[in-house]
């Protein structure tokens, strides 16, 4: 995902997103302060998207069938919980589109 000055990608874990800086000329990551952030209210996250306008990042929780939101600072990268949705059972994929 490109930020406005830097390009971010996210890891799923199991409780959590890893955020990461990426130098545009090595590659190298570096942590975004706070992270990991906590998926504090799904259980088995299983896949995450970013929507088109690198603003939200959704993460898709198989074991308690809902989708976490977050929201993506432009300027850090950092995730900020903006709450969840529920889904039918045993999600496993999310695209997002404009």
């Amino acid at each position: 995902m490109r930020g406005t000055l830097n390009t971010y990608t996210f890891i799923v874990k199991s409780t959590a997103l890893s955020a990461f800086t990426v130098d545009s000329t090595t590659g190298a990551l570096s942590p975004i302060i706070g992270s990991p952030f906590t998926i504090a209210d799904g259980l088995g996250p299983v896949a995450a998207s970013v929507d088109p306008l690198g603003k939200t990042r959704c993460v898709v929780n198989q074991s308690s069938n809902s989708i976490s939101i977050f929201a993506i600072d432009a300027t850090s990268g950092a995730l900020s919980r903006q709450g969840s949705i529920e889904t039918g059972s045993n999600p496993i994929s999310i695209v997002l589109t404009q």
